[in-house]
């Protein structure tokens, strides 16, 4: 398992983004870049922004760990949470709530338990039509990262 903290201050995504880029460098998935860091980057900017209320004296907590068949990252903060539920599947894609969307969307398995936000995915046998839809998600919402899947 290997972990980040960062304080609530969008000047540390840079750090979250170099913490997923070195895991993906290290476990030769760089090809997956875009389609971790898309959802995981929202995750830690939902938890700065909507968590922690910008409070930069409050922390992010970004844990990855090794599943059976990918890789695992969970973000929680320091806030009290939100209603997981009030948002049903996350399918939604307008206002605020575009980030729960890219998340729900770009992880193969989302779910939210006491405060703590996990995303998976599944990196062994990558099946193509999920990787295209993935990536029109991505260029849907303009990230500029190149995604070769």
């Amino acid at each position: 398992m290997e972990d980040l903290v960062i304080q609530s201050n969008d000047q540390n995504i840079e750090k979250v983004e170099s913490f997923l880029w070195d895991i993906c460098e290290s476990n030769h998935i760089t090809d997956y870049f875009g389609i971790i860091s898309v959802p995981v980057v929202q995750a830690v900017k939902n938890s700065i922004h909507h968590g922690n209320h910008d409070d930069d004296g409050k922390k992010v907590y970004i844990s990855c760990k090794y599943i059976q068949s990918g890789i695992s990252f969970s973000v929680s903060d320091e806030g009290e949470g939100f209603d997981h539920y009030k948002y049903g599947e996350f399918p939604m894609n307008d206002g605020d709530r575009k980030g729960l969307y890219l998340i729900k969307h770009l992880a193969d398995n989302v779910s939210y338990v006491d405060g703590c936000l996990s995303m998976d995915f599944m990196i062994c046998g990558v099946d193509e039509r999920f990787a295209s839809m993935r990536r029109k998600v991505i260029e849907n919402f303009g990230v500029k990262n190149t995604v070769s899947v």
